[in-house]
C-alpha cells in the first residue's frame, strides 16, 4: 500500500507539473475547430494542428494525463474509504477547500432510499488529485462544446450523442483523455479493461515477509471472488499482488484503528454506515486478534466511563449536577446507596466503588460533549447540534462543575450578540427574529446550568 500511494503521489506531481503547457497545445487545438474540414468529419474528430515539434511535445506528456485517472482513483479509494460506486459518481465539483481542510462531496445510495450529497473528509494529495482531474476534464469538455456549436449537423449521430453526454453528465472518471480528439463513457464496474482496474499499474511481487503478514490475518487469498480463476488460491513469492478497490476501503479503516488515529464512531461516520457492526468487520484487521478488539475496546471504555461516573458521583455528592439528567442521577444515585446526598454524609468506599465498577461495565451510551455528558449515546437527536439548548431539559443530558466555564461562556456571547441585536433597525430585527430566539434560548438555557452548578442542593 505505502508503495501504491507513493507512486500515485508522485504521478499527480507530476501532472500537476506539466499541465499548463499540456493545456496549452490541448487549447490550440481546441482553437483550430472551428476551422475543420467538414468531410473529415465523417472518419475522425482527430485534430490535426499542431507542428511536428509541438506533436512531440504532446507525446511526451501523454502519458502522465492519460493514466491521471488511475492514479487520482488510487487515492481517492486510498484517504477517504468511498466504495467503488461513490468514487465513480465524484463529479468535476468535488474537491472542496475549506480553509486548508480537503473535502469531496459525492452522493451516497447504498443506505438510503433516494440519493444524498455527503462530504469526505480527505488530505490535500487526493484534493489535488481530483482539481488537477476536473481542469483536465474542462479542456475535453470544451472541446465536445465546440465540435458541436460548429459541426453539430455533420457529426455521425453516435458522435454527436457522445458529445452531448459528456456535456450533460459531469462524472470525474467519465472523460476520455484522447490525444487529440475527446470521448466520454460510462464506468459502472471494474474489468480487467476499464481505467479503474488498479492491476494495470500497480505490479507489486509479494515477498516473503507479505505472505507471513497475509497467513497471520488470515487472509491470505489471490482473490475472494468466486468467478475469479485464482479464488481462494494462496499467494506465493513473486506473485503480483490483486488490487481490488474494495481492499482500499478495509485498508483505511485498518490503518485509522491500527495507528490509533481513530475509533470506531470515526470510521462510522466517515464510510457513511448505519449500523456499528458493519463499522467493526472493516476496522478488525486493525488488531492482532478480534480478542485484542474486544479487550481495548472494553478497556478503553470501561477507563472512560470511570472517569465520567467519577465525576458525576463526585458531583452528586456535592449537589452540583445541572440539567434534568442530572437532577434525576442525584435521586437514583441516593436510591441506589441508601444515603442523603444532601446532607453532606458520604457512602461506604465500598458501596460506591461496586457502583462506579458496575456503571463501566453496563453503560455503554456516554458520550462526553463540551458543554456536559450525553447518556443516550447515538440515539440522540440532536448529537454534536450547535445549540445546546436543546440539551438541558432532556433526561438524558446531565452537567458537573468541569461544565461550567463553557456555560459561562455561552451566556456572555449570547448577551453580547443580544445586545447587538436589539441595535438593529426595526426591518432588520423581523428578519432575524428566529436567530434572536435562539439566542434567548441558550442565554435561558446557560443561565439555568449556570445557577444549578454554583448553588448547591445540600445548601438549600
Amino acid at each position: 500500500m505505502k508503495q501504491v500511494l507513493k507512486a500515485s503521489e508522485k504521478h499527480i506531481l507530476a501532472a500537476e507539473n506539466i499541465f499548463d503547457d499540456w493545456s496549452l497545445l490541448q487549447k490550440k487545438l481546441n482553437a483550430a475547430i472551428p476551422d475543420l474540414g467538414v468531410s473529415k468529419l465523417k472518419d475522425s474528430v482527430s485534430i490535426n494542428a499542431l507542428s511536428e515539434e509541438e506533436s512531440e511535445e504532446l507525446n511526451s506528456y501523454h502519458l502522465l494525463i492519460n493514466n491521471l485517472r488511475r492514479y487520482t482513483f488510487a487515492l481517492v479509494l486510498s484517504y477517504t474509504g468511498m466504495r467503488h460506486n461513490e468514487a465513480m459518481a465524484l463529479t468535476d465539483d468535488s474537491a472542496i477547500d475549506k480553509n486548508g481542510k480537503f473535502y469531496l462531496k459525492t452522493l451516497l445510495s447504498k443506505t438510503t432510499d433516494g440519493t444524498q450529497k455527503l462530504e469526505w473528509i480527505t488530505n490535500e494529495i487526493t484534493y489535488k488529485a481530483v482539481d488537477l482531474m476536473a481542469r483536465v476534464n474542462q479542456v475535453y469538455r470544451e472541446r465536445a462544446s465546440l465540435y458541436l456549436l460548429h459541426h453539430g449537423e455533420f457529426l455521425p449521430m453516435g458522435i454527436k450523442l457522445n458529445f452531448r453526454f459528456g456535456l450533460e453528465n459531469r462524472t470525474l472518471f467519465g472523460v476520455m483523455p484522447y490525444k487529440k480528439s475527446c470521448g466520454f463513457s460510462i464506468n459502472v464496474k471494474s474489468t480487467k479493461n476499464t481505467f479503474d482496474n488498479l492491476n494495470k499499474i500497480f505490479h507489486i511481487a509479494v515477498k516473503e515477509q507479505d505472505i507471513h503478514e497475509l497467513d497471520r490475518m488470515g487472509c491470505n487469498y489471490q482473490s475472494v471472488n468466486s468467478n475469479h480463476k485464482k479464488f481462494k488460491e494462496p499467494y506465493e513469492v513473486g506473485v503480483y499482488f490483486n488490487f481490488t478497490a474494495h481492499q482500499f476501503r478495509h485498508t483505511f479503516a485498518w490503518f485509522i484503528v491500527a495507528n490509533r488515529l481513530g475509533d470506531l464512531d470515526d470510521i462510522k461516520y466517515q464510510y457513511k454506515h448505519l449500523e456499528n457492526m458493519m463499522t467493526l468487520v472493516y476496522s478488525q484487521r486493525g488488531y492482532e486478534s478480534m480478542e485484542e478488539l474486544v479487550s481495548l475496546t472494553d478497556s478503553f471504555s470501561e477507563f472512560l466511563f470511570s472517569q465520567t461516573m467519577e465525576d458525576m458521583v463526585t458531583a452528586a455528592q456535592e449537589g452540583s449536577l445541572a440539567g434534568k439528567g442530572g437532577q434525576n442521577f442525584i435521586a437514583k444515585l441516593t436510591d441506589i446507596l441508601s444515603e442523603d446526598l444532601t446532607t453532606g454524609s458520604s457512602p461506604h468506599f465500598n458501596n460506591m466503588q461496586e457502583l462506579l465498577d458496575f456503571a463501566a461495565k453496563h453503560t455503554n451510551n456516554f458520550r462526553g460533549l463540551s458543554h456536559g455528558y450525553c447518556t443516550k449515546g447515538s440515539g440522540c437527536k440532536v448529537r454534536n447540534a450547535a445549540d445546546p439548548s436543546h440539551c438541558v431539559s432532556c433526561d438524558s443530558y446531565i452537567a458537573t462543575p468541569r461544565h461550567l466555564p463553557h456555560w459561562i461562556v455561552i451566556k456572555k456571547r449570547c448577551e453580547s450578540q443580544l445586545a447587538g441585536f436589539e441595535k438593529l433597525p426595526p426591518e432588520l430585527k423581523i428578519r432575524f427574529k428566529a436567530f434572536s430566539t435562539a439566542l434567548n434560548d441558550n442565554l435561558e438555557a446557560a443561565s439555568t446550568i449556570i445557577n444549578q452548578l454554583t448553588i448547591k442542593v445540600k445548601e438549600a
